[in-house]
């Protein structure tokens, strides 16, 4: 090859003109889910993404990371900003040498890739440009929350998800005036459109319900989805046991268990709702054949849970690589979740929460899965104080054999039964959303069950 010439394919570089500042109020993932907005419209697969403008130096440097780790999301190969104060600034705060962080500015700007007020734009292949002070705080929130909605199986989540939604609208509308002129003038319309158009919505389901029969929502063998939380009731002995739990100094593992059709996996499914702010349950159910086909899914499957239960606590995470996972399962999950998980952690707890755990100990004794496996939980709960494990399944733990017993030994119990018989009122008011008729027989049937 020596003397030959090297044929290189120069990839098409993107600009994103970032100018003015986040309202108050809007966050970086309020920001984010913007800006991959308009980068997924554009079409950046195979593309670099190069972030610059006057907006870039009002960005925090965990602003930028949080936008350019991104980048598989919005489909580019990379995404990057330029060196800037902020990033001497990380530099400096971390304990760099003073010469080298010299050394660093001083290459940058020699370099062209330094940023300030006074630079000037490069020039790129294409340019996409924002203005973060049209950044409306949680607007896409609502926006993904109305999507669930109307996706709903019948017409009682999807008035509980309007309803909602119109709350959310209703508080969003008395931010704007401390948002700006500008901002105001944009918004206000665009919220007004979304009030109307839901509040159509809900006229017409419901003359729906008026005019036609009553749909139940619970439906015998499917899970209470989080997006249908108002259906769910009771369980808060079981909800504040889980709470005391993880106050203790020790790492406890929980060991949920309770005969099949009593609403574990529902149970699972709401702890985002029932648990306090800073617990995370990531949900990971071990029934799908694919979890449990060898270490390397099972691993893989709990960080892609990890990564997506977080996110609504605006924690965003690098997605797991798949490649890297079944390359060096083990390696590659320590080293996401000290590389990645921890440092965006803050003070957030998460509760890997495993549905069905009877399906790993099955997999165990079939070979799919290894001991390592144990092993790397057990390892994860000792060394790791933000991490906690809930098993949920028919049997108790020691059940599956001496190995589950010894690999988890400060375990507490749970025991899931039926609800208490006051509750069903409630649950039969919500199918009627009042519907006088029924409601007065459930009354006179209410005079019959409960004590």
């Amino acid at each position: 090859m020596l003397a030959q010439p090297i044929p290189m394919l120069i990839p098409e570089v993107v600009g994103f003109r970032l100018t003015g500042a986040l309202p108050e109020g809007a966050t970086a993932t309020d920001l984010v889910l913007t800006v991959t907005q308009m980068l997924r419209k554009k079409g950046v697969v195979g593309k670099f993404v190069e972030f610059f403008g006057p907006g870039v130096i009002n960005l925090t440097i965990e602003d930028q990371a949080t936008i350019a780790n991104m980048a598989p999301e919005y489909g580019a190969t990379c995404g990057f900003f330029p060196v800037s104060a902020a990033t001497i600034g990380y530099l400096t705060a971390t304990g760099r040498d003073k010469a080298r962080v010299a050394l660093v500015e001083a290459y940058a700007k020699a370099q062209g890739l330094w940023i300030d007020e006074t630079s000037e734009d490069p020039v790129f292949t294409d340019v996409l440009e924002l203005d973060m002070a049209e950044v409306v705080p949680g607007l896409f929130g609502i926006s993904k929350d109305l999507a669930q909605t109307a996706q709903a199986d019948n017409p009682l989540s999807r008035r509980l998800g309007l309803r909602d939604a119109l709350d959310s609208l209703e508080a969003l509308h008395k931010r704007l005036p401390f948002l700006g002129r500008e901002a105001r003038e944009r918004w206000a319309p665009v919220l007004n459109r979304w009030n109307s158009v839901i509040m159509q919505e809900l006229e017409t389901l419901q003359a729906v319900g008026v005019s036609g029969g009553v749909e139940n929502p619970y439906e015998v063998g499917n899970p209470v989805q989080l997006a249908r939380q108002t259906l769910f009731k009771g369980r808060a002995e079981l909800r504040d046991a889980i709470v005391n739990a993880l106050r203790e100094r020790g790492k406890v593992t929980l060991v949920l268990s309770g005969p099949r059709r009593m609403g574990k996996t529902s149970f699972l499914l709401q702890l985002p709702a029932l648990l306090p702010g800073k617990t995370i349950p990531a949900f990971v159910d071990l029934q799908r054949p694919a979890v449990t086909a060898s270490d390397s899914a099972l691993l893989f499957a709990l960080a892609q849970a990890i990564s997506r239960d977080t996110q609504p606590y605006r924690i965003i995470l690098p997605p797991p690589i798949r490649e890297k996972f079944n390359t060096s399962p083990f390696e590659a999950f320590d080293d996401w979740l000290d590389k990645s998980v921890y440092p965006s952690l803050q003070d957030f707890t998460i509760l890997l929460t495993f549905d069905e755990f009877e399906k790993a100990g099955e997999a165990l004794s079939a070979g799919r899965l290894s001991r390592q496996v144990l092993d790397e939980l057990r390892h994860t709960i000792q060394h790791r104080e933000r991490l906690a494990l809930l098993f949920a399944g028919v049997q108790a733990l020691d059940e599956l054999g001496p190995e589950w017993s010894s690999y988890f030994i400060n375990v507490r119990s749970l025991t899931l039964g039926f609800v208490d018989a006051s509750l069903w009122y409630h649950a039969l008011f919500l199918v009627v959303m009042g519907s006088v008729g029924f409601l007065i027989a459930s009354r006179r049937l209410g005079k019959l069950l409960l004590p």
